[in-house]
């Protein structure tokens, strides 16, 4: 399916759901450049504003593999939330009107590597960073949009303004979250002996709202934070691409041990796309440095 077959099959999916005295409408505007874009617009009877939804992050989507269904049922559920309460799509034009939204999540390289990189990015030890615009929803949810090469190019700019937008505006956007976690794996952990020990003391690291939290490792001073009440480093458990968990290095538990619980939870109880990294990190407190355990 082209990208005009795939604009029109969405738009025959949602004017078919949405509700009485709202209609949708098929749109090309113009970028700065002088090419066109094509938009969903709807039109609600007494309403003032049309509010614009841009498809180019959409046509991704769908060459990523989401079906007709979920990218239909995304920007249903983004217009009937009420996202747009005025025409916003200035915000794919207009850097310093989009800046305030961006944000990073962190990939594994498996899935990045699968396909050609159309979208900015940036590596981290074995991971990546790809980005993407936030949007809260009255539901104390938010909807995303991921940042393609197009957004660039239409705002101007290269990616390490979008990294330092997004450094900036993360913390007070999804702000972090450390949470104590009391038990785990039912309170113990077995030893490489044999024996059993009490589970040592693992804190939840992710944002807020848990979406796309794993990134928070990355928020300036954070596990700096993290560590002071511990005085040492730490291993970081990726536990999903929604966050870490953080485990004293003096607990005496070895990165093996660490590895070979990542390993497990990855295969028995996370989604395969939710999975981030089957290795294990190391916070160092003295260098203020994340580094990859081998």
């Amino acid at each position: 399916m082209n990208q005009i077959e795939l604009f029109n099959a969405v738009r025959k999916e949602l004017m078919s759901s949405l509700p009485d005295g709202v209609s949708v409408h098929a749109v090309n505007l113009k970028k700065k450049d002088g090419s066109t874009y094509r938009a969903i617009a709807f039109r609600k009877d007494g309403a003032e504003l049309c509010p614009l939804i841009c498809m180019e992050p959409y046509f991704r989507l769908a060459e990523a593999g989401c079906t007709l269904g979920q990218i239909a049922g995304e920007i249903r559920s983004f217009f009937l939330q009420g996202s747009f309460r005025q025409d916003e799509s200035e915000l794919f034009f207009r850097f310093s009107e989009a800046s305030p939204r961006i944000a990073f999540r962190l990939t594994r390289r498996e899935v990045m590597d699968a396909g050609p990189l159309r979208f900015p990015h940036r590596e981290f030890l074995d991971l990546y960073l790809t980005y993407y615009l936030s949007f809260p929803q009255a539901n104390g949810k938010r909807q995303i949009y991921p940042v393609c090469e197009d957004h660039l190019r239409a705002w101007g700019i290269l990616e390490p303004q979008l990294y330092r937008a997004a450094m900036a505006g993360m913390p007070s956007l999804l702000p972090p979250v450390c949470t104590p976690i009391e038990e785990l794996l039912s309170n113990v952990i077995a030893g490489e002996n044999g024996g059993r020990h009490p589970a040592p003391e693992l804190q939840v690291l992710s944002c807020r709202d848990g979406f796309y939290g794993a990134a928070v490792i990355l928020y300036p001073g954070f596990l700096r934070t993290v560590s002071d009440g511990i005085g040492g480093d730490l291993f970081l458990l990726p536990s999903s691409v929604h966050e870490f968990l953080a485990l004293p290095v003096s607990s005496g538990i070895t990165a093996a041990a660490c590895a070979d619980i990542v390993q497990s939870v990855n295969r028995t109880a996370v989604e395969e796309e939710d999975v981030l990294s089957d290795h294990v990190y190391r916070y160092m407190r003295s260098l203020d440095r994340i580094v990859l355990v081998r």
